[in-house]
């Protein structure tokens, strides 16, 4: 931990708060504020470079920088034990009169990555907070299978996450249903307007479209979609880059915040949610 989480850990270690709940949702948090600074960093480098080059507009090379894919023969022969290497024929040139363009795929690329990592982290997350409060209650549920009553946090966190892999997370959201009343009525009724499952859904889509097909929706896929959740997706994910046969959801920098900033939200929302349940403070935001 750095110095400055350190000393705000240290400030909300008071007797009402749960800990084994704090430190899931403190953990997430971390991951986020790291996801959202690199990309808040990588794209003002971005922009710095871009009027740099500005000054370069004369240069007769219109090139800025290039690379070639180089590569040995895993069962060729060698030059007495060193590796010898080949040109593929591949190669990458960044050109000046089309930097601009280079930047601002470099952004998405990065506001793309930032999002699957946040998501993907935040499936862990929910998969934790839920098993850090079954092992608080010491509650049994199908989510865990069998395990023993004196079992650690950690091994029920390691329960849950082995026999949910690759589960759909609507199964995490009806046992979250089934354990708060706060969270089954903010999951609809809450500050953002927006039922939270219909968005994590959407998002889920976002994800598998920018991991499998680069960027772009499947029709098949957004048809297993809700009308609310098709609309969540114009709305929030494809805005102009939505038409009926074409559903570009590649990320710029600003909705890759968005959406990081949202992710960061849930996380409290079922932090206050567990929290309520296990009779614990949930009021640890500075501020609150």
């Amino acid at each position: 931990m750095n110095v400055e989480f350190e000393q705000y850990y240290l400030m909300v270690q008071t007797p009402n708060v749960s800990q084994e709940l704090y430190e899931s949702y403190s953990s997430y948090l971390e991951r986020v504020i790291v996801l959202k600074g690199m990309l808040y960093h990588v794209s003002n480098i971005f922009k710095r470079d871009l009027s740099m080059t500005e000054s370069w507009q004369n240069d007769s090379t219109n090139i800025l920088s290039a690379s070639s894919l180089v590569i040995g023969d895993l069962t060729g022969p060698d030059d007495n034990g060193w590796k010898l290497y080949y040109h593929t024929g591949k190669n990458y040139v960044a050109r000046l009169n089309s930097y601009e363009i280079e930047l601002k795929n470099y952004e998405e690329r990065e506001a793309n990555y930032s999002v699957i990592q946040a998501y993907e982290s935040f499936t862990t997350y929910f998969k934790d907070m839920l098993a850090v409060y079954f092992y608080l209650s010491k509650v049994n549920t199908d989510l865990l299978k069998s395990i023993s009553i004196n079992a650690s946090s950690q091994e029920y966190k390691n329960a849950i996450r082995e026999n949910n892999f690759g589960r759909a997370n609507k199964e995490l959201f009806k046992e979250a249903r089934n354990i708060s009343d706060n969270f089954k009525n903010g999951e609809v009724i809450n500050g953002s307007g927006l039922n939270l499952f219909d968005w994590y859904q959407s998002l889920s889509v976002v994800r598998d479209a920018i991991v499998h097909s680069q960027g772009m929706v499947k029709l098949k896929y957004f048809e297993k979609l809700t009308d609310n959740q098709k609309k969540i997706l114009h709305r929030y994910f494809c805005d102009k880059n939505c038409a009926d046969d074409l559903i570009n959801v590649n990320l710029k920098v600003d909705s890759a915040n968005m959406i990081l900033e949202r992710l960061a939200e849930f996380a409290f929302f079922i932090f206050k949610s567990l929290s309520i349940e296990v009779g614990k403070e949930w009021r640890v935001m500075k501020g609150q």
